[in-house]
């Protein structure tokens, strides 16, 4: 089959994927506010008073997709009051949800935004780069998905599909371009694998004291107890994924320069939280336990 009619036979499937709101795949998305969300809850939701939905793919540092941000912007606000609802997707795989709340305040986004957990919304409707967007609608299923324009990496555009698309939509003729070739990164959605053999006392419990405890112990700011593994194991889910998302700890400063008391997590300290949790959450033997803290009472003066 020739990459057009594979395109064809992917856009009718996909169609009828998306016919009616009932046929719409349970994906959750997660809102920069950390709230779930289903795809086809949205979907419906938009479908009120809506048109169709423009499903737009992000990554963090991907120049396609900030080449492409503008255009989106400027099509959102053309067609936000005509029926056409926009939503971005970042789904590139270890995208942590505070780099795409930085991201997206970085270049103003003014849509909704979203992080495509686990990359399901890529993976089910297989799109493979950023920058590329699904226009849906409920009825019809998917009309339109491709590049944004054919702008090259400078920014010169010629060609504007996605504006196109819309226009032919609206005014109830044939969109004659019905997809085109993405041409920003490649998503990853291939996750790593977990770390075997962790063990609460020997792994966990050392990172939890040098960057969770301080607030997660009796008395202080934090909502739970981490002190002990009976703990962390009542709220493992919870933990996996406010580390994973990188809201947890809270670090409220972006600088690339290295900060005294900075109790953010590192690439591997994450690795070991959300591999111990997926794994067996083993608790090991207390005598590979580091030493305890003492820590001072919250009454006690800290700063210099």
């Amino acid at each position: 089959m020739s990459d057009r009619g594979v395109w064809s036979l992917l856009i009718v499937l996909m169609g009828i994927f998306l016919a009616s709101p009932g046929q719409a795949a349970d994906i959750s998305l997660r809102s920069i506010y950390a709230r779930n969300y289903e795809l086809k809850d949205l979907v419906e939701t938009s479908a009120r008073g809506r048109r169709g939905v423009v499903f737009a793919f992000f990554k963090v540092g991907c120049p396609a997709v900030d080449l492409a941000i503008p255009e989106l912007k400027a099509l959102y606000s053309n067609y936000k009051d005509r029926g056409i609802a926009f939503y971005a997707i970042y789904s590139n795989g270890g995208t942590g949800l505070r780099e795409v709340q930085v991201h997206a305040q970085q270049f103003d986004v003014p849509f909704r935004v979203f992080l495509d957990v686990g990359q399901e919304l890529a993976k089910t409707w297989q799109v493979q780069r950023t920058a590329e967007v699904v226009f849906v609608n409920m009825k019809q299923g998917i009309l339109y998905r491709g590049a944004v324009t054919d702008a090259d990496r400078t920014g010169r555009r010629d060609g504007r599909y996605l504006a196109d698309a819309l226009q032919s939509f609206l005014a109830g003729d044939a969109i004659k371009v019905a997809s085109t070739r993405g041409q920003g990164c490649l998503i990853n959605t291939k996750r790593p694998a977990p770390i075997r053999n962790l063990t609460w006392y020997k792994d966990i419990l050392p990172i939890f004291q040098a960057k969770c405890q301080k607030c997660h112990r009796p008395g202080e700011i934090g909502p739970m107890s981490l002190l002990s593994y009976k703990n962390a194991v009542n709220n493992a889910p919870m933990i996996a994924e406010v580390v994973e998302d990188r809201i947890m700890p809270p670090w409220p400063v972006e600088s690339p320069l290295k900060l005294e008391n900075d109790h953010r997590l590192t690439d591997e300290e994450i690795r070991k939280i959300v591999s111990w949790i997926e794994t067996d959450t083993a608790e090991g033997v207390p005598s590979d336990a580091p030493r305890p803290v003492v820590w001072p009472h919250r009454d006690q003066w800290l700063i210099g």
